[in-house]
């Protein structure tokens, strides 16, 4: 048969539509904007309750950050130190060598708090705080003590200033920025006034040199101040991701964990396995964009042959009466308790449950992996404890139900049908043997065949039955007679020797008539309740029987309810208020909840812990599941935080990823992977430049006799990053965030959508960012550069008279190049050059360092090679001036020539800068093998949850499967249902086939046909979604109106579509008409029978380990009479159902009045078939 294979996925499979990624979605969220915002990220700690862990890790990378603020110190002493050595000349090494020994002892010290640190610091946190006082006590005491000890004999400069400053920022633990600020600024006035009392003294332009002084340590604490606002940023980014990372190892083992709880529903443990892997490979397959496969995900059946198992079947007798004569919290209360406690009993018994239809309850035992020993055994241990579970049941309940067992051993051909709801099922000789063993058994009792008893190994009580079926005597075994419930739940009737028990109890005779079902209740409702119910018009009975059935005498006053109630539709079970209505009757007025959770109008016994855990397993271990997957996280994540290699030792010795010394991966992939990471930063940088570039120009005009204006590279390069660059990297950010109205609303304007999509791109692309990074620098160092290449000379004579110095005529000024100065311009003693001063012009070169490291995200070697090349630039040209420009300038120590002190201050500043960025490119490096690992993990889980979602929605409907994965609602005891007062249902049954002729291909075909019908259903052109409920042996049913408001009457009015009768019409006859296509193909002349009815249903979720959604209601009941009592090539309805037809304009045509189970009371009923013509078109009126 040649089927068509190329059904897209996106009908089969709703939830992998997208082709991204998880990896692309993480790439693409990474460069969430809002991601990066503050505020934003404050509110997730808020909403997320993180503010423990993430202050444990503030104190764990501030360990990490104190350690190389020791680190850093001891180079930056250490350095000092050697330089003192070696420049000083032996005479003068006497003055100098209180400044050696404080800086011994600060090296000393250093090394020894760091040793501390790494050792205690990790298990005594707040040890942290303590040294980190003390350290910044002893270093701002050697900043000071030297100039003010050395005043007498020259004017020195504080050394550690811009290095206190930026460690307050940055290293010393100070997690408020009102503390740091203020410790800040106390460092800088202290400075400015040692400079006052100790370095300017005689000085003249002491308010000038002050106040470019004054401007250089302002641009220090806004660099501070810039460093923690960014930093913070990214630590709180970074937190996340690696709770994110965390948290996706758990949600990995949970949608493990859950893909095979939901697979273990519907397939077999032992070909779960091979179904999965099928699974996966389809839908990764599918996700990242390739070709699809030629085949569905269940093209192979999996059918397997078991030569040697046993089959039970079960029947819940008086199982119709009950459907239609309880409410539908009772109902589905007894089914999900009765069919919970069958699935726990068949897997104690490693016995397989295929699946249960209705009032059937089949399983199978000796199926591998781990089959029962004895597998007959097994099935008549289970049949024995189900008698025992309804009776339990029957007893509580007050309902008179019972069971009908009956049990066959053989071979079966067991595989998976369908396209959509796939379904595990079985099909043998054998099965419709254990199908036959039931429906002639006695209720009570359970019925085995001759081959069953011969597999038995244990002693039943067993007696001989009258009936021959398949040419063989049958045997019945009767329970153990009536004792107490035992608390072990030991299986009755199994005694260790043969014994015969008198005759059966007269109520498990099948042929005396069985009495109703319902038996009186005591009414225990509050008397006010009791009366308002009283008070209520008898329109209709609260039942799941249908509008058009006769009301029923009930004793229990709450069955009566105005018809009206039912128009509310949908009732489930997951309430937000305390209360909930009685019997779950949406027009009934309402009272407290009480304590056990669970109203009931009745004198049943309250639930059980047990009870509570069977009802509600399927629904709220998930949440369960979910919130217990929390507290995990935390945990590890704690554990995470500890186990962070942040000490000096753990960076250099236990790193393995990278090597130390170079802070490079070892893998070259992911080293490129890194560089080629998005920077949502970037924007920042440039608008910090802007800022520095402003005090630039201050510092360098401050200690002029007149301020000049600036050179070209200044405007070009505030020109550039104003009118270019700013929007160039701002509009993206700009648009979301005030502008964008939802979260895809992107600019229409041509000009700003380029420049929305430049800042994308910008973000998105390392090279990029890169260039304009290189051009930005070149061109701030332009502008340091060009005050100091124009210098001025002027006569030693003129600079003497008093006026002219107040005056100065550049116009009559020398213009000199500064590099010709550097390189041994003849310069006349007479002759003065007016340049920046010195320290200030050192100053302003140590801000284009800054400048180099403001990009944060910025490769580290980069910046550290341009931070190097302008360093170097400036030392050299220090170091081959003209003595008369920085002879007479300050230095640091005694007998420390000024030119010493510059070059130290220009490198030492590229050094605490790189070591800053060190530890900074450390913690990016980790974090982003975090994100790494976290990207891989989400994208497994991401297809995971894929699989998950798909196999879910082969159990339940769409809505209902959103509420299971929905982990935030609030659980609930009760079981899940809901209410539709008008809702369709059709069964349509495959008949005309003979499996002797089909051959091998029997099964090939027959699930071909399925398939195809699923396909009809998925191309829903009918007016309104329609729901595959399940395969019934070879009855394919469906109903229409199940999702909330699709079926109610004023909907239907309202938004003029068609009635769920004509849209499961309409699906009836393209069933027809797919078979007839079918037919034509394999030269088959296989026929439908269908029967369709309406009105009033509960749907609900069945089942503990294995859920069922299922459709309980006298439209079901009548839907399957239908179909069971009509015609093939015809579709049969009740009268109701005709009318409705009919008033939509198909035609009718009058069958005759039949007697239908369910409505004897009623007597005959008409029916009427569905006019088709012969090509199973509808017939208008």
């Amino acid at each position: 048969m040649d089927m068509d294979m190329d059904s897209p996925i996106s009908e089969e499979f709703p939830e992998v539509k997208r082709k991204s990624t998880a990896a692309e979605i993480l790439y693409q969220e990474s460069n969430n904007e809002r991601r990066w915002r503050l505020s934003y990220l404050k509110d997730q700690f808020e909403s997320l309750e993180l503010h423990k862990l993430f202050n444990r890790y503030i104190q764990r990378i501030s360990h990490g950050y104190f350690s190389q603020f020791l680190s850093l110190q001891i180079i930056l002493v250490t350095s000092h130190f050697i330089v003192l050595l070696a420049v000083v000349d032996d005479d003068d090494k006497i003055h100098v060598m209180p400044d050696l020994i404080l800086y011994g002892i600060i090296i000393l010290f250093s090394i020894l708090l760091l040793v501390v640190t790494d050792i205690y610091v990790k298990a005594h946190p707040k040890l942290l705080r303590i040294l980190a006082g003390t350290t910044f006590v002893v270093t701002f005491f050697m900043n000071a003590f030297i100039p003010f000890y050395n005043r007498n004999q020259k004017n020195l400069r504080p050394a550690y200033t811009p290095y206190l400053i930026i460690s307050n920022y940055i290293f010393l633990n100070i997690h408020n920025d009102i503390v740091a600020l203020v410790v800040g600024l106390f460092i800088s006035i202290f400075h400015l006034v040692m400079l006052i009392l100790v370095t300017y003294e005689n000085v003249d332009t002491l308010y000038a040199r002050i106040g470019s002084d004054a401007v250089f340590l302002l641009a220090i604490n806004c660099l501070g101040m810039y460093f923690r606002y960014m930093n913070e940023i990214v630590i709180r980014r970074s937190f996340l991701d690696r709770r994110s990372c965390v948290e996706s190892t758990h949600q990995l083992k949970f949608e493990e964990e859950q893909e095979n709880n939901l697979m273990s529903s519907i397939i077999p443990q032992h070909i779960i396995v091979k179904v999965r892997q099928t699974m996966m490979e389809y839908i990764s397959h599918y996700s990242k964009g390739s070709s699809m496969p030629k085949e569905k995900p269940f093209e192979d059946l999996y059918v397997e042959e078991h030569p040697n198992v046993t089959i039970l079947f079960a029947d819940i007798v008086n199982y119709t009466a009950m459907t239609t004569q309880l409410n539908v919290i009772d109902l589905l209360d007894i089914l999900n308790e009765m069919f919970g406690r069958f699935d726990d009993a068949s897997a104690q018994g490693n016995v397989l449950r295929i699946k249960f239809l209705g009032d059937c309850y089949y399983c199978v035992a000796g199926l591998p992996p781990d089959p029962a020993p004895h597998h007959a055994d097994a099935c008549v241990d289970l049949g024995l404890k189900m008698i025992t579970i309804i009776a339990d049941i029957r007893r509580r309940k007050n309902v008179n139900i019972n069971m009908r067992i009956g049990i066959h051993s053989g071979k079966i051909s067991s595989g998976i049908i369908g396209t959509i709801k796939w379904q595990y099922d079985i099909w043998s000789k054998d099965v419709d043997i254990a199908n036959k063993m039931e429906t002639e058994g006695i209720a009570g009792m359970v019925h085995i065949t001759k081959a069953t008893k011969q597999l038995l190994h244990k002693s039943y009580t067993m007696v001989p039955s009258t009936k021959i079926v398949n040419g063989e005597r049958t045997y019945l075994i009767e329970p153990l007679p009536k004792k107490e419930p035992r608390a072990n739940g030991a299986v009755p009737g199994i005694v260790e020797n043969h014994v015969k028990q008198d005759e059966p109890d007269q109520n498990n005779n099948e042929n005396q008539r069985r009495p109703t079902i319902y038996i009186k209740r005591i009414n225990t409702a509050p008397n006010d309740l009791r009366a308002s119910v009283s008070q209520a018009p008898s329109t209709r009975s609260f039942s799941l029987i249908s509008n058009y059935q006769a009301q029923q005498d009930c004793d229990v006053s709450v069955e009566n309810e105005k018809r009206k109630e039912f128009a509310g539709g949908k009732r489930h079970t997951f309430p937000n208020s305390n209360e909930r209505r009685i019997s779950g009757n949406p027009g009934m007025g309402v009272f407290q909840r009480r304590v056990s959770g669970n109203v009931r109008i009745s004198t049943d016994r309250r639930l059980t812990g047990n009870d509570r855990k069977r009802r509600t397993a399927f629904m709220n271990n998930n949440i369960k599941r979910y919130k217990q997957r929390l507290e995990e996280t935390n945990r590890e994540l704690e554990e995470t935080i500890e186990n962070m290699l942040l000490s000096k030792f753990e960076q250099w010795f236990r790193a393995t990823e990278m090597y130390p010394l170079l802070l490079v991966f070892k893998n070259w992939k992911a080293e490129l992977d890194f560089i080629k990471t998005p920077d949502p930063l970037f924007k920042y940088y440039l608008l910090s430049e802007i800022l520095i570039l402003l005090l630039v120009y201050v510092l360098e005009n401050l200690t002029l006799s007149k301020w000049s204006y600036p050179q070209w590279p200044f405007y070009v390069t505030l020109g550039l990053i104003i009118f270019v660059g700013l929007p160039l990297t701002w509009t993206h950010y700009m648009w979301t965030k005030y502008i964008a109205k939802f979260e895809n609303d992107l600019p229409t304007n041509k000009i700003i959508s380029l420049l929305y999509n430049a800042s994308k791109f910008i973000t998105n692309n390392c090279v990029m960012r890169i260039v304009i990074y290189t051009v930005v620098y070149v061109l701030f160092c332009l502008c340091v550069l060009s005050e100091w290449l124009d210098c001025y000379t002027f006569e030693l004579a003129d600079l003497n008279d008093t006026m002219f110095h107040k005056n100065l005529n550049f116009s009559a000024a020398t213009k000199h190049s500064f590099l010709g100065l550097a390189t041994g311009d003849n310069l006349s003693p007479e002759d003065h050059v007016h340049c920046v001063i010195p320290w200030h012009m050192t100053e302003t070169f140590a801000l284009a360092i800054i400048m180099s490291f403001l990009f944060l995200r910025m490769y580290m070697w980069l910046k550290l090679l341009y931070a190097l090349l302008i360093a170097a630039v400036y030392s050299f040209c220090i170091l081959n001036y003209s003595v008369t420009f920085y002879e007479e300038s300050q230095t640091y120590n005694y007998a420390l020539r000024p030119e010493a002190s510059h070059v130290m201050g220009v490198l030492f500043m590229t050094l605490i800068l790189h070591l800053v960025d060190r530890q900074t490119e450390y913690m990016n490096r980790i974090d982003h093998l975090w994100y790494k690992n976290l990207v891989e993990k989400e994208e497994r889980a991401n297809v995971i949850h894929k699989v998950n979602t798909v196999l879910l929605e082969n159990i339940l409907p769409i809505h209902v499967a959103e509420l299971y994965l929905n982990v935030k609602r609030q659980s609930s005891d009760e079981v899940y249902h809901e209410t539709y007062p008008n809702a369709s249902v059709m069964f349509a049954s495959i008949t005309n086939f003979s499996v002797e002729e089909m051959g091998s291909g029997f099964l090939k075909i027959m699930s071909a046909i399925i398939s195809e019908f699923d396909m009809v259903l998925v191309n829903n052109k009918y007016g309104r979604p329609i729901e595959k409920i399940k395969i019934a042996k070879w009855t394919y049913m469906a109903a229409c109106g199940l999702a909330p408001g699709l079926g109610d009457t004023e909907n239907i009015r309202r938004d003029r579509s068609d009635h769920v009768v004509i849209s499961l019409l309409k699906l009836a006859v393209c069933l027809m008409q797919k078979l007839k296509q079918i037919n034509a193909e394999l030269m088959q002349d296989i026929k439908l029978r269908i029967g369709i009815s309406h009105g009033f249903v509960a749907a609900g979720v069945v089942g503990s380990k294995k859920p069922l959604y299922d459709v309980w209601g006298d439209p079901v009941n009548m839907a399957s009479r239908m179909d069971t009592l009509g015609v093939v090539d015809r579709i049969q309805v009740l009268e109701p159902t005709a009318e409705i037809i009919q008033s939509y304009g198909y035609k009718c045509v009058y069958r005759d009045k039949i007697k239908v189970k369910g409505r004897e009371k009623d007597g005959p009923v008409p029916t009427y078939f569905v006019a088709l013509d012969e090509d199973f078109n509808l017939i208008k009126l």
